[in-house]
């Protein structure tokens, strides 16, 4: 439902037959009924054009004319107006408002709203966009529940509010039912988005609105309940490209594993015809005439950066589902999706725990290995766009360093520099105690075991034993139990398939010896990348459902990148276990 569609009832809409317009060059209906709405306003009295541009204003943003609209509105003399056009000036000003990103602005035009209209259908929808715009779902779906269940556009905005809110947190940015409408709205989407196959959601989702038949979201349901509970699987040929021989056949076969144990695992077998093909023995051009004259119907792979640039390049007219990244300045070819385990999705997880953990202040440690830089690069970049996280930057060059590179970032040398000064100018020793900087909420640690194991001492040297330390997976990553004992307390981003009862993990941790397997999260890409070519055979809504896949909460961006949040484990004295409260 478009914003501007909800003032219908409170304004009123004044329209005039629109003017001829020539075929090649058609105009919308609400834009000719704007021009003649602000050229009759600009010859009536004062009051009357008042109301004139009002209308004007709401043509335009029913028309998704911003410019229009804000010149319309920005004519209304709100003094003029009766108490009724009033209410529906602060509602189109909110309106307009949230269409320019301004939340704020919308928020204050909806709090001038009299009593009577401040509980109305249009604006509590209203004051959801605005809760949305900050990423309050909480607020959000509260607001709008309330009045949904008859529209199936309302329903449509909590599925999508819904999609937003998931998360792998622990115990932050959940929303808290406020009513049993929202809670049931939020068991559907949570059994659709933890089910492990495309049957198992249709069966879970089946079973859900048997159980809940008044339910708004069993009544009009949002399109992608609808199609999964019409989910009817066909046989998809699906070509997994991945390298098998050479010097990444290990990273190639963990690949290849996952993807094989998920098909078994969600039965899949009986309807998925599977050809792969080595990566490494022949050119990638001849792998994909091969692919085509094959007749694949998807694309899983290639697994290395270079080659999904040369397949990308290549402009595939099949649906593929990348194992790697394309450069963000690179545009996909059509039907080019991509996955990965890219290391800044650990980065963006960190920072959006720290936003949510109100950690602004921070010691950023990292090494100089190429995975911490590009880390250390997205946490600076997200810092600088948002304003509010501070960063103090510090290098390790190595383990040696720990200790002086923690000295230097929380500020002990600066004091023992000012005890020197003070001493020379008095001309006696002093006794002292070195004091570090109080200014610090949190510490993220981008480095490895040994770095980290170096760097616990270090800050309890320094005075900074006490505060939060997040860090990577890197400092857990092949180390043995002793190596963690250090550790204990750090919360660490990982893959829910080592940390959330991976059903493809239970089975295979022993025979792949997954515990201490270098090649363990390629596994778990491949798994997800079976679960995802099911979304990709279906579509539409489906696929922009998020999935709690065995590498993250998996969401598909616009470009067709498929993002990660990791989930949460805390090291304790049984190792990395789910942190307490973790969400999904």
């Amino acid at each position: 439902m478009k914003a501007a569609c909800l003032f219908g009832l409170v304004v009123g809409c004044a329209t005039a037959p629109p003017p001829e317009q020539p075929v090649e060059q058609p105009v919308l209906e609400e834009v000719r009924s704007a021009v003649e709405l602000m050229q009759r306003a600009r010859t009536a009295p004062e009051d009357k054009a008042a109301v004139l541009y009002l209308d004007a204003a709401q043509q335009y943003l029913a028309a998704e004319d911003l410019a229009g609209a804000r010149a319309a509105l920005d004519s209304v003399e709100p003094g003029l107006l009766d108490p009724r056009r009033l209410i529906g000036y602060r509602l189109v000003t909110a309106s307009l408002a949230l269409a320019e990103g301004e939340p704020d602005l919308a928020s204050d035009a909806l709090s001038r709203l009299p009593r009577s209209a401040l509980d109305s259908p249009e604006a509590a929808h209203l004051r959801s966009e605005v809760c949305a715009a900050r990423q309050d779902y909480e607020c959000a779906l509260t607001e709008i529940v309330r009045f949904a269940g008859d529209d199936p556009g309302e329903n449509e905005l909590i599925w999508r509010w819904l999609n937003a809110s998931a998360s792998l947190s622990p115990g932050i940015g959940a929303v808290r039912p406020s009513s049993r409408i929202l809670a049931d709205w939020q068991e559907l989407h949570h059994a659709l988005v933890t089910a492990y196959s495309l049957e198992d959601a249709k069966t879970r989702a089946t079973v859900w609105l048997a159980a809940h038949p008044d339910h708004p979201a069993s009544v009009l349901p949002p399109a992608a309940v609808s199609t999964i509970t019409a989910y009817r699987p066909t046989r998809l040929h699906v070509g997994l490209v991945v390298p098998l021989s050479g010097p990444l056949a290990r990273a190639g076969e963990a690949v290849r594993d996952g993807f094989i144990a998920a098909a078994l695992l969600a039965g899949a077998t009986g309807r998925l015809d599977l050809t792969i093909y080595d990566a490494a023995a022949e050119p990638l051009p001849v792998i994909y005439e091969r692919l085509l004259t094959d007749r694949v119907q998807l694309i899983v792979g290639p697994l290395q950066k270079d080659a999904v640039v040369e397949l990308n390049s290549l402009n595939p007219e099949l649906p593929t589902l990348a194992l790697n990244y394309l450069d963000r300045n690179t545009a996909p070819a059509a039907g080019l999706q991509q996955v990965g385990l890219a290391i800044e999705d650990e980065a963006r997880t960190i920072a959006h725990r720290l936003q949510k953990d109100d950690v602004e202040r921070v010691l950023l440690f990292h090494n100089y290995e190429d995975w911490s830089l590009r880390a250390r690069t997205t946490l600076v970049d997200r810092a600088e766009a948002g304003g509010q996280m501070q960063l103090t930057v510090q290098p390790f060059t190595d383990v040696r360093t720990v200790t002086e590179a923690v000295g230097s970032a929380m500020h002990v040398a600066e004091s023992q520099a000012r005890r020197d000064q003070l001493a020379a100018a008095l001309g006696e020793a002093l006794e002292f105690l070195p004091r570090a900087r109080e200014d610090v909420d949190g510490v993220v640690a981008l480095i490895g075991n040994s770095e980290a194991n170096a760097l616990v001492p270090a800050l309890r040297f320094h005075f900074a034993d006490q505060l939060p330390i997040y860090a990577s997976s890197q400092v857990t990553r092949s180390s043995r139990q002793g190596q963690l004992n250090e550790l204990r307390g750090f919360h660490v981003s990982e893959l829910p398939f080592f940390l959330a009862g991976d059903p493809l993990y239970g089975s295979m941790a022993t025979p792949l010896n997954l515990d201490r397997n270098p090649f363990a999260s390629l596994v778990a890409l491949g798994s997800d990348a079976f679960r995802l070519s099911e979304r990709i055979q279906v579509g539409g809504e489906v696929a922009d459902l998020p999935m709690l896949g065995s590498s993250g909460l998996l969401r598909r961006e616009p470009d067709g990148r498929i993002s990660r949040e990791l989930a949460w484990g805390m090291i304790s004295s049984r190792g990395v276990v789910a942190e307490p409260g973790a969400r999904l």
